[in-house]
């Protein structure tokens, strides 16, 4: 029974019967949700946990409501938009672009210019790689990296 019927019908019983379906479901979701976390606590594969940490932790950022300059809310994305683009022209100011001075710090003193490495050391630290671990900021996996790089090492393309 739905609570449009219960406000219809305001029969105390159609409450008392609501209430208790909804507590066994979220008892029933609870139970489901704790039995999956075991699951994966106890899985031997750690993706899968620290997925669910990372989607459990995961919230959604909305802009609040916000005050206009004549005092009233914002009622929409667009008056929220000219309402921060007008607090935010008012709070930078613009800076002359022509005389930007040069930095003359030496923060790169040193190269790395001729870095060579035997095809021993690249095939050593390939077999260190985990196969599951996930791509690096490349993107490119730990199984293409085992397979084929020492191949592309070793007979490099034109």
């Amino acid at each position: 029974m739905s609570s449009e019927q219960i406000k219809t019908t305001k029969r105390h019983d159609d409450f008392v019967n609501h209430r208790r379906f909804a507590n066994d479901l979220s008892n029933v979701i609870d139970n489901a949700r704790r039995e999956y976390e075991e699951y994966i606590a106890s899985s031997d594969n750690p993706k899968k946990l620290f997925k669910h940490i990372r989607c459990s932790l995961s919230s959604k950022v909305s802009v609040p409501l916000l005050k206009k300059t004549d005092g009233n809310l914002c009622n929409n994305d667009q008056e929220t938009a000219e309402a921060l683009a007008n607090h935010f022209s008012q709070v930078f100011s613009l800076e002359p672009t022509g005389d930007i001075p040069v930095s003359h710090d030496a923060r790169t003193a040193t190269s790395l210019c001729n870095v060579e490495f035997s095809p021993a050391i690249v095939n050593e630290n390939l077999k260190k790689i985990k196969s599951n671990s996930s791509p690096g900021i490349d993107n490119l996996s730990a199984m293409l990296l085992k397979e084929y790089l020492l191949w592309l090492y070793l007979y490099p393309l034109l």
